[in-house]
């Protein structure tokens, strides 16, 4: 990426000649944020940092980020790499998510494809009132073409993500789609809250994890609905890391294409508003200890909130029931998604 930015200290800054654990990571900051991406490892936001608290919102996965030229020998399970690289942060997931799948014929593990392949950047815009990346990824295994703006205004405490997914056979392409957003550190507490404006909650009907709070199939409106001691579970307050639950489920028929998660200790919120129309649902991710054996060990102490084209986790699930987003021939669909943090 051949690019010399004008050096300087106030406004919107980037930095493209940083190294993480031997990725090479691009950095987009104003007055308020600082974002940090890593083109090379599935184009991951890896940093999320509000500057006026030092408080990175994201969630960093206990075995960290790993330098991609000390691999470790491990043996090729179903899943695939994805989970035994998986460092937390902000990952893009196409052209199936959730657990191994099959795609027109070919096999994918953990979260598909472009969450573990390298990604080109290029700068679009770099002085004071803004600055802009494209980073683009073409798939090996999908005649799949992704680009990414990361645009950071001076005036604003807000990334916008303006994306664009291309099909570039002459066939029609049945995909899912989202973004896998993570957050913890030192955002994530009991006095955290997460705010939608109204949806329906659908628990999947094949239990998730043993230690979850609802019943599987359970569906209700958020966000209370009945837990499987028979109290009432208030989905939208979060339960302190020593819960030792865990609970995956959906969120459908959303009136708004928004939530925010608010942190009442720190009045910190992180506010995340995208194009309803291409990802209708959001998933909801939550660990608070309860994910015991591999890959979590009791560790973790999560909330992910996810964008996606489709409200089950299986690819097989969402292309019998007509839940996948279909791309034409040659056809593009464009996306656009916004993530501020703020003060509640």
């Amino acid at each position: 990426m051949k690019h010399y930015p004008y050096q300087r200290n106030t406004g919107c800054r980037l930095l493209l000649d940083q190294q993480w654990c031997g990725y090479h990571a691009v950095t987009l900051q104003n007055r308020w944020i600082r974002v940090t991406v890593l083109p090379e490892k599935g184009g991951d936001i890896i940093e999320w940092l509000h500057k006026p608290t030092d408080t990175d919102v994201l969630f960093l996965s206990p075995n960290g980020l790993r330098r991609p030229d000390h691999a470790e020998p491990t043996i090729g399970g179903p899943p695939g790499t994805f989970m035994d690289r998986y460092p937390g942060g902000w990952q893009e997931i196409l052209p199936a998510a959730g657990p191994p799948s099959t795609f027109a014929g070919v096999d994918f593990g953990q979260h598909g494809e472009v969450s573990v392949l390298p990604w080109r950047c290029e700068v679009l815009r770099d002085d004071p009132d803004e600055v802009a990346v494209r980073l683009t990824v073409q798939a090996i295994r999908t005649p799949l073409l992704l680009q990414r703006t990361m645009r950071l205004r001076a005036d604003a405490p807000t990334l916008v993500l303006e994306e664009r997914l291309t099909n570039r056979s002459p066939q029609t392409l049945p995909v899912m789609w989202g973004h896998h957003p993570t957050f913890g550190g030192g955002l994530l507490d009991e006095t955290c809250r997460i705010e939608i404006p109204g949806a329906r909650v659908e628990v999947p009907a094949e239990r998730a994890f043993d230690t979850q709070r609802l019943e599987p199939g359970t569906a209700g409106d958020w966000p209370v609905l009945r837990g499987i001691d028979g109290r009432d579970v208030d989905l939208s307050r979060v339960p302190p890391p020593e819960a030792q639950t865990a609970n995956f489920l959906f969120l459908t028929d959303l009136r708004d294409g928004r939530y925010r998660l608010v942190n009442e200790r720190l009045g910190l919120a992180v506010e995340v508003r995208w194009d309803l129309e291409v990802m209708p649902h959001l998933w909801l991710w939550q660990v608070a200890g309860g994910a015991p054996d591999y890959p979590w060990y009791s560790q973790n102490y999560n909330l992910a909130l996810e964008p996606f084209t489709s409200k089950v986790s299986n690819y097989r699930q969402a292309a019998e029931a007509g839940d996948l987003l279909t791309l034409g021939p040659r056809a593009q669909r464009a996306f656009e998604l916004s993530a501020s943090i703020c003060e509640a």
